[in-house]
């Protein structure tokens, strides 16, 4: 049977060892001042405000959008509209329907 060796063991590190250098990582906390109310006070507006133009932006591309669906609508049913004209064409005229020489024996 072979024995596993624990590297740690073998390096010779230690659990003192292991706690300082965790510490140094650690951020160093500092002491900064908390807002006054005044501060919060103009943040709140400033926040409220954005709010505002945002929900205004909204409004506007909602508006848009609705537009935008409106035309598109528009479109397709003009797309539809010709293509039915298109296969009314096709059926009353046989060149057309089957596109073959019928029409340059015609000429």
């Amino acid at each position: 049977m072979t024995r596993r060796k624990h590297k740690r063991g073998e390096r010779g590190s230690i659990e003192e060892d292991q706690s300082s250098s965790k510490r140094a990582n650690d951020p160093v906390e500092e002491e900064t001042e908390e807002p006054s109310r005044l501060e919060l006070k103009e943040m709140l507006v400033d926040i409220k405000i954005d709010v505002s133009n945002i929900l205004r932006e909204n409004a506007k591309l909602t508006i848009e959008l609705a537009e935008l669906r409106s035309l598109i609508k528009e479109q397709k049913d003009e797309t539809d509209a010709m293509k039915v004209s298109i296969k009314k064409i096709e059926g009353s005229n046989p060149c057309v329907r089957k596109r073959t020489s019928c029409c340059q024996e015609e000429n």
